[in-house]
């Protein structure tokens, strides 16, 4: 799971509203989406030669840095958000104040399709508010949880769907080896394929760029058949190549 995922999904509505959490241990005020941190009690240099302390820094910084916190929002990976690419863009839209005619003359749509958004904007608004309650008081029971993969990945299905018990013994079935860093086979099952590919981009070093000859000779480690699991990594989304195949990384 991605910083962003993370923060957001252990953040109340309130601070997902604003856009940032106050962490009372640390006294750390910390955006929602760039990890950008502000700490209580020191005084922070603005733009305009003006200083301030940490909530306004923190406020100045969403403005700044993300327009608003509903802009930072709506720009969210739609993995995090779960919202379309028409509501992205319809919603933003009318954050600007525009009319449903412009809105529909911006997008190709008609204004009554535009008026049908905003119409089941709230009556998502209202389902979300009970989901919201029925998950605060329900989650605390469900003692299971599942394995979140990284926003980058290319698959968001069912294939994506296992519970880090299933997970565990996946991997103990498919490594082997005196220290199980081989593997014993590729699966062909998607979703197995997924809980092995993510375990071996675990292998690469966030924010280090590999040769291929260097990616090949850490896959080689595990499996002989290198090649197709450098293919299945990058396909997936795990890791990152460039245009000539020069570079690879970890995203």
């Amino acid at each position: 799971m991605s910083n962003t995922a993370a923060g957001i999904n252990a953040a109340s509505s309130q601070e997902v509203l604003q856009g940032y959490r106050y962490n009372s241990e640390t006294g750390n005020y910390q955006c929602l989406f760039c990890q950008a941190g502000f700490t209580a009690g020191l005084v922070y240099p603005l733009e305009d030669g003006a200083f301030a302390q940490a909530v306004y820094a923190m406020n100045r910084h969403i403005q700044k840095q993300h327009g608003s916190a509903l802009e930072a929002l709506l720009s969210l990976d739609p993995a995090i958000s779960g919202l379309s690419e028409v509501q992205r863009q319809v919603y933003g839209l009318l954050a600007q104040g525009r009319s449903d005619q412009e809105v529909a003359k911006i997008t190709g749509k008609a204004a009554s399709t535009i008026r049908n958004h905003r119409f089941s904007l709230r009556e998502r608004g209202r389902e979300a508010k009970i989901l919201a309650a029925v998950a605060q008081l329900l989650l605390p029971r469900d003692k299971e949880s599942f394995v979140q993969y990284p926003d980058t990945l290319k698959v968001r299905d069912d294939r994506t769907i296992i519970t880090t018990a299933e997970h565990d013994q996946l991997i103990a079935k498919y490594f082997g080896g005196k220290d199980g860093s081989k593997l014993l086979k590729f699966p062909k099952k998607e979703k197995h394929k997924v809980v092995i590919l993510d375990a071996l981009q675990r292998r690469f070093e966030q924010g280090v760029d590999y040769k291929e000859s260097e990616v090949d000779d850490i896959l080689q480690e595990a499996f002989d058949d290198y090649v197709t699991l450098r293919r299945y990594l990058i396909e997936y989304g795990f890791l990152n190549r460039d245009p000539g195949g020069k570079r690879y990384w970890r995203p």
